[in-house]
């Protein structure tokens, strides 16, 4: 029980670290950009349409 646990706290801080680099490494595809409202919209409207650099 105490390693499920351990696990989870470690895929916990993975996720959390994955959910604030992927925003950053993120670009919208140039097509999406014209959807959204001056400003660039908000955070779930660019998420809809994002594209992840590699």
């Amino acid at each position: 029980m105490k390693s499920n646990l351990a696990e989870m706290h470690c895929l916990n801080e993975q996720i959390e670290r994955l959910e604030s680099e992927i925003p950053k490494m993120a670009k919208l595809r140039p097509e999406a950009e014209r959807c959204l409202p001056t400003g660039g919209g908000t955070a779930s409207e660019r998420s809809l349409s994002v594209e992840t650099v590699t």
